[in-house]
């Protein structure tokens, strides 16, 4: 079991997503044995006086409906009028299957099941994209693709892209396993309507090599991280940048870790660095040392919370961690130290093992972690999971 979480930059920490997993699988599963039927009707969203409407044309990168993996589209409508949105569903080949037109209720989501959706389509539907188009202000319209089995007890999300928020041709993520038996995989989107070449490579330890996939329009490609990886692929970080030749927001990206053995599962999120505005990042949500005994975790239980970051370029840069948690309705910070990160390294700690030392063991209420670096802005990415 775990709980994962992502760090953002501090500029769009309220776009963050942040996921209690454990919980959200449940209720996810919940979901495969519900029907949602399209409404056979259009409506034309009302937008209150003064607020713009613009075409928005947002892309989620992956789903998948095979081997016991069911995906559920989730679609919320945050404007306090009927919103119209269109959906287009992409196979891994870039054949295109479009929806009829779906009003959606003022403030409110609407899950369909991607099976049922592509049920009537000709050829194999079984993965691809997403592309959901809609006329208001921006975010009127959200989304999301949450792939959940029940059977090798995991659930990932695949989260939307606008082009408004890329700036480069360039994606990097962390990919971080927790043992050598978890499988990864990294899903490439062409949203172009020409084909486009991905170079893929990993900042890991010297002599590194590369990948170039090529994807016609629309296609989607998971790739293993084997194929680039110098040597095994273990629970060894490693930084991964993705470069094609297409135009900002172009390809898109998602990944995600499996361990069908003990249901282990996260995201890889993947970020264009050149966006940012802020040298500090945030995290909210991390569980570490014991939780409280009234949320019902099996006697004995510990998370462990370990954070990688990531130093993406060519200078070093240092690093200060603070955490903040509540006990008791209190909120405190402390100090968990600096870190001094050379040129493309990547460095691992344990916020749990570094809170014991400092006495905080648990069970808190609520925790969230605050990285500041002296380096150029963007230089600096990280990620953090907690775990049982």
């Amino acid at each position: 079991m775990f709980i994962l979480t992502f760090l953002r930059p501090v500029k769009s920490i309220f776009k963050a997503r942040f996921v209690l997993l454990l919980l959200f699988v449940l209720a996810m599963l919940s979901l495969l044995w519900s029907s949602t039927t399209l409404p056979k009707r259009q409506a034309v969203a009302v937008l209150p006086e003064g607020v713009r409407a613009d075409d928005h044309h947002v892309n989620i990168p992956y789903f998948i409906e095979s081997e016991g993996m069911s995906s559920i589209l989730t679609l919320n409508n945050n404007l306090p009028e009927v919103t119209t949105a269109t959906v287009t569903i992409f196979n891994r080949k870039g054949n295109p299957l479009a929806i009829p037109p779906i009003p959606l209720a003022p403030l409110s989501p609407v899950r369909f099941s991607l099976k049922q959706l592509t049920s009537t389509a000709a050829g194999d539907f079984s993965s691809g994209n997403i592309e959901i188009s809609y006329s208001g202000p921006s975010m009127a319209v959200t989304s999301q693709v949450s792939v959940v089995s029940e059977r090798l007890r995991f659930s990932i999300e695949s989260l939307e892209t606008e082009a408004m928020e890329f700036a480069s041709a360039k994606l990097d993520g962390i990919l971080w396993l927790p043992d050598s038996s978890a499988q990864a995989g990294v899903a490439l989107s062409n949203t172009a309507t020409k084909a486009l070449t991905v170079t893929v490579s990993a900042t890991q330890q010297p002599g590194k090599k590369a990948r170039t996939v090529t994807l016609n329009s629309r296609e989607t490609r998971v790739i293993d991280p084997k194929d680039f990886l110098e040597g095994k692929v273990d629970s060894t970080p490693a930084l991964i940048t993705l470069e094609h030749n297409g135009q900002p927001g172009d390809v898109i990206a998602t990944g995600f870790v499996l361990n069908p053995a003990n249901g282990f599962s996260s995201n890889l999120n993947f970020i264009d660095r050149s966006t940012t505005k802020s040298s500090r990042l945030a995290g909210a949500h991390f569980r570490f040392g014991a939780p409280d005994p009234k949320e019902g975790f099996p006697p004995g239980t510990k998370f462990l919370a370990p954070l990688v970051l990531a130093n993406a370029e060519d200078s070093a840069t240092d690093a200060r961690l603070f955490v903040d948690y509540t006990v008791d309705s209190q909120s405190r910070r402390v100090e968990i130290g600096k870190i001094l990160l050379g040129p493309k390294e990547i460095r691992q700690i344990d916020l749990s093992q570094e809170l014991a030392r400092k006495g905080i063991i648990g069970p808190v209420k609520d925790a969230g972690v605050d990285i500041s670096y002296s380096g150029m802005v963007g230089s600096v990415i990280a990620r953090l999971v907690s775990m049982d």
